[in-house]
């Protein structure tokens, strides 16, 4: 009887292989390791071997040929329990698993197994007195009834395999875990024979060396695997080499949990609603080097919330779960490596995740590791946990099932962790301080973790902040690290104080940076939003000079904000104010409900004013007039206060009105490039703002006043060598923009350059010793003669342009007194200079007259009384007599011996030359011979007009008495006069004149019969002057009884005969007009007969441009 027949068929009931393609797509081929071993956990082992066997075994006697190719290597995976009739059936429920009903059970047989077919087509496994095979494609197995199997099970001899027919079957077993096919096997043996071809389950093909290395790299963290398992202690990776047949076995690693009692057996087994479990575990993992890590863990279970317990019970989830910190790790050379942040850089490398049992690819970057009976996928990998509204309701449901684990079951068990934790410090029985900032239950925001992990934060943050236990376990020696006065802390010693004064300044500034990077949603939380504002986690702004504030960090709630980009000052208050950095802190303060502090209050009641001007008080300026606008509050107090000004180069301050535009090449020039009336080069930019203040930005007429009262102090005392470009540059500026400034307000300040010296003669009165003189005092070079003894004159390069004169015409003009004055020093001072005299007489003359000359305007259209400046007796008025002399007092008269109107040889007869000043020597008081007003009226005449008139008149009268020529036309007597028509016509003249046809004859006669009367009548009212146009309109009836043609025909005759080539060519120019086919050769024939040559030429031409028509 052979084995086979002891066997009945075993296989899992999916029908197609492409579900189980499909199911390990879910499952990475690393995950083989912990799926068995979960699932050995869960049948109650304590020992989990896993030996990569590379040996290759017998294939004479098998079940059937088409199993020699699994034969070969395969992973052979032990556990030390031994499967119940349930397993079995549950290991081929290939999608629902076998353990649904059973939720202290962390496996589900049927899902995580299937992760063998990464590696495999034909699992097999002995447990008990079972050995199964496993064939999904229904292709090695042998048939039974003629029909394919896909899995067989039975019970195995008890006599040994020596003398079995299918022995060959059974030698990858013999010897294995003391596998002896004697006795009952106490345990499960799972063989996987490693694919060698691809097939419809996968392509993939694995070598044993791949599989070694896999199984190496899991020790990394193995130690973390025993954690959150209930009865596994021990855990090895072992290898048989292809060289041996038998079943010895070379260890790679093994991990085993050390000095583990019952009580710590029983917490780790059992887990009850209500009840913390806390225990500590020593688990050492030996491979070429010994490690010893000491684990603390809690873990809890409750009763599900009432909301999701129809969910939980459908997919037999429980509320239960653990927390895990790693107290300490120990290499066997000695090295101690506790888990310490603050003494062990090595630490840092630790990164919590969240498990399920084992490590799931979530990473927390928490301190303590996270296990919980969250909702999963089939793949076992990450877990839904972050809200999200566009759900489906079903994921809806396993993401409310994961937030209650972690947010509302898991924070307090983290918390009973950490109390006992800080007891085990207070007994000295670990090895590091500051435990609560090592086990600060966030990460570092440096690290790539979920949002959520910073919400789980927070929740136990508050359930430490409520548990009284901590706060009577806190000895201030061990736990609280020294802050001098870096962080706020209140007089009240409350818990959050006591709290934070265990945590680091990097704990408080990583905290800071999550909040941050956290925000969203937490606005919302209004428990939290209170709990927050308390904490002392805000960076504290102080301006640099404040050395003795260091003070960092401060809660919201006691502080005060200012905008984003202020620049703070020394403060002399006690305020302390918060930083905000970008747009994300004013989001956080404002949902923090923070005080937000006005510029202007901090400005006008908070700062200390310096005495000296320093760079951040340059900065703090620009900061408060960088956040004010124009006119608003903060503006108009910087005035009201008389706030301190800083310069651009000295460290002086000064008011804000004494201040000036460095940028004003005027007031650059006007108060020198160095002084310390500048404003501080920092602050231009505000100069629109400031100059609604008093800042003096530009010139204005109140502003161009004290330039020029400035340049009048330096030129009184010790003036600069440049003291002359200043006023030029001043001056040129008013006369770039004369219409702004009001002149009379600075008309008399001494700024503006002068000429220092005039040419010969006048060099010798003209003395000035100053620079700069005043305008009032300054004339134009123009007026130079009339005023150069009294006034200076403007310097060459600053005379006033004209838009300066047409906005002050008075500008450089000397008054009148001035004149007045200057004539009387012409008069009583040079008249008796030896060196005028002799070589000067012209310019002493030109002088004089430019004087009367100028008077005399004024006199004349200014009404200026000389009278009321000049004696009736001075003798100032220049009247030359037959000397000629200007030097001759003789010749200088008073207005009383001077008389207007009178010849010459009368007394007090004025010569020509001063003659031509009548208004002036009125005004002075002269005398005058009036003229009698009658005026003789003379009436308008224009006698060419009368006299043309007279002759058309006597020509239309043809029975005049003075006609002596008649014309015998046809007939029809017409008379006219020979003078007329000789003076018209030079063929009429030499007719009449003597020697002429005419001559003798009185009255003369001439006959005409080829020719009409009307064109005679036309004819003579051309000669008598009227124009032909007009006497052809008149003639316009008796034209229409012939035609325009006839009567031009005969005017152009006549114009031929008389010579008249006036007439001939207006002529010519009608006949054109009325040239057309039927006359044109008429025309023309007129023209050649009457030598009209411009006609004819015309005519010639029409032919010529009409040639393609007929004309004859």
């Amino acid at each position: 009887m052979t084995l086979t027949t002891n066997f009945r068929s075993y296989g899992q009931n999916e029908t197609l292989i492409s579900s189980i393609r499909n199911i390990i797509k879910d499952y990475p081929f690393e995950s083989i390791f912990k799926e068995f071993l979960q699932n050995a956990d869960d049948a109650g082992a304590k020992r989990f071997h896993v030996i990569v066997d590379g040996r290759s075994h017998p294939t004479n006697s098998l079940l059937c040929d088409e199993m020699k190719s699994w034969q070969g290597p395969a992973i052979l995976i032990f556990n030390d329990a031994i499967f119940e009739e349930s397993d079995f059936d549950s290991l081929m429920q290939i999608r629902v698993g076998g353990k649904q009903d059973d939720d202290t059970k962390i496996g589900k047989h049927g899902l995580g197994f299937n992760s063998c077919y990464h590696f495999t087509d034909f699992p097999s496994f002995i447990s008990g007195d079972s050995i199964a095979f496993l064939d999904p494609q229904e292709k090695f197995l042998p048939k039974k009834n003629d029909f394919p199997q896909r899995g067989i099970i039975g019970s195995f001899p008890r006599n040994g395999i020596r003398n079995f027919s299918e022995r060959d079957q059974f030698i990858p077993y013999d010897g294995t875990e003391g596998i002896d096919f004697k006795s009952t096997f106490n345990g499960t043996l799972f063989r996987i024979p490693l694919r060698q071809q691809p097939s419809k389950i996968s392509d993939r093909i694995f070598s044993v060396n791949e599989v070694q290395e896999l199984f190496i790299k899991i020790k990394s963290n193995i130690t973390s695997q025993f954690l959150f398992l209930r009865n596994i202690e021990k855990i090895e990776v072992s290898s048989i080499s292809d060289a041996t047949s038998s079943c010895q076995t070379d260890s790679l690693w093994k991990a085993t949990i050390n000095g583990l009692d019952e009580s710590t057996r029983s917490k780790r087994k059992y887990i009850v609603n209500g009840d913390v479990q806390i225990f500590q575990m020593e688990i050492k993992l030996t491979d070429d080097n010994v490690q010893n890590d000491q684990w603390i863990i809690a873990t809890s279970a409750q009763p599900n919330p009432y909301q999701l317990q129809k969910y939980a019970k459908r997919y037999r989830l429980r509320v239960l779960g653990g927390v895990a910190a790693l107290l300490k790790s120990e290499i066997q050379n000695g090295s101690i490596h506790p888990n310490n942040d603050q003494e062990n850089e090595k630490s840092n490398d630790f990164k919590g995740r969240l498990f399920s049992t084992f490590p799931l690819p979530d990473t927390t970057c928490l301190s303590v590791h996270l296990n919980g009976t969250w909702a999963q996928g089939s793949d076992r990998a990450g877990l839904l946990i972050e809200n999200d509204k566009d759900l489906p309701d079903m994921d809806h449901q396993k993401l409310n099932w994961n937030r209650h684990i972690l947010l509302e079951f898991l924070p307090d068990l983290h918390c009973k962790l950490l109390e006992e934790i800080i007891k085990l410090q207070n007994h000295k029985k670990i090895d590091f301080k500051y435990c609560i900032s090592k086990f600060w239950p966030f990460p570092l925001s440096t690290r790539n973790h979920p949002k959520y992990v910073f919400s789980y934060g927070c929740k136990v943050l508050q359930c430490m902040l409520r548990s009284e236990t901590i706060f009577r376990s806190i000895n201030s020696g061990d736990h609280f690290y020294p802050h001098p006065q870096k962080v706020y802390f209140s007089d009240e010693d409350n818990h959050v104080d006591i709290l934070f004064k265990c945590l680091s300044i990097e704990n408080i500034e990583n905290f800071y940076q999550l909040l941050r990077n956290n925000w969203d949603g937490i606005g919302e939380k209004k428990e939290l939003i209170k709990l927050i504002r308390k904490l002392p986690i805000w960076s504290v702004r102080w301006d640099p000079s404040m050395t003795s504030r260091s003070l960092r960090f401060a809660p919201v709630s006691i502080g005060y904000v200012l905008p984003e980009d202020f620049k703070m000052y020394r403060t002399k208050s006690e305020k302390i104010f918060l930083k905000n950095t970008d747009t994300i802190d004013i989001i956080i303060l404002r949902d923090l409900n923070a005080t937000w502090y006005e510029i202007h209050e901090y400005a006008f009641n908070d700062i200390e004013l310096p005495d000296k001007s320093d760079l951040g008080y340059v900065d703090f300026l620009d900061s408060v007039l960088s956040n004010a606008t124009s006119g608003c509050k903060t503006i108009e107090y910087l005035k009201k206060f008389n706030y301190p000004f800083p310069n651009e180069f000295t460290d002086d301050l000064m008011p804000i009105n004494k201040l000036f535009n460095y940028d004003n090449i005027v007031f650059r020039t006007v108060f020198g490039g160095d002084s310390n009336v500048f404003l501080h080069r920092n602050l231009i930019n505000h100069k629109n703002k400031l100059s609604t203040i008093g800042f003096n930005d530009k010139l204005s007429s109140e502003v161009f006043d004290r330039c020029a009262k400035k340049i009048e102090e330096l030129q009184k005392i010790n003036p600069p060598p440049d003291i002359r470009h200043r006023g030029f540059v001043l001056v040129d500026h008013f006369y770039k923009d004369v219409k702004k400034y009001e002149l009379e307000k600075f008309d008399r300040i001494p700024f503006v350059p002068i000429s220092k010296f005039l040419d010969k003669p006048y060099n010798k009165y003209y003395d000035h010793s100053e620079v700069l003189n005043c305008f009032d005092n300054i004339v134009h070079p123009q007026y130079k003669g009339v005023a150069w003894s009294q006034k200076a004159l403007f310097a060459e390069d600053i005379i006033p342009p004209l838009n300066a004169l047409e906005i002050y015409p008075s500008l450089g003009k000397p008054s009148d007194i001035t004149v007045i004055l200057h004539l009387k020093f012409l008069r009583n001072k040079i008249i008796g200079d030896d060196e005028w005299r002799n070589d000067w007489k012209e310019t002493f003359v030109s002088n004089v007259f430019e004087v009367y000359d100028w008077l005399e305007e004024k006199c004349s259209n200014e009404n200026l009384r000389l009278s009321e400046y000049i004696t009736e007796y001075e003798p100032l008025f220049l009247n030359l007599g037959k000397s000629q002399d200007p030097f001759d007092t003789d010749n200088w008269v008073s207005a009383n011996s001077l008389v207007l109107n009178v010849e010459p040889g009368e007394n007090k007869y004025i010569n020509s030359r001063l003659a031509k000043y009548y208004a002036m020597l009125k005004s002075a008081g002269a005398k005058e011979v009036k003229v009698p007003s009658v005026k003789i009226q003379v009436r308008e005449h224009d006698q060419s007009s009368i006299n043309k008139k007279v002759l058309l008149e006597n020509l239309s009268n043809q029975i005049n008495s003075l006609h002596d020529v008649f014309f015998n036309v046809n007939g029809e007597e017409i008379w006219a006069s020979r003078s007329v028509l000789a003076s018209s016509s030079k063929v009429f003249y030499q007719r009449f004149t003597l020697g002429g046809e005419y001559a003798n004859s009185n009255p003369v006669t001439i006959d005409i019969d080829d020719v009409s009367p009307t064109s005679i009548h036309i004819l003579l009212h051309y000669l008598y002057g009227q124009n032909i146009d007009n006497v052809i309109w008149n003639h316009q009836d008796a034209i229409n009884q012939t035609s325009n043609f006839e009567i031009y025909g005969e005017l152009l005759a006549l114009a031929n005969d008389y010579e008249l080539d006036h007439l001939k060519e207006l002529m010519e120019l009608k006949l054109s007009r009325i040239v057309i086919r039927p006359n044109m050769k008429d025309i023309l024939n007129l023209a050649k007969k009457f030598k009209a040559s411009q006609l004819e030429e015309y005519c010639n031409r029409y032919i010529e441009d009409n040639e393609f028509l007929e004309y004859f």
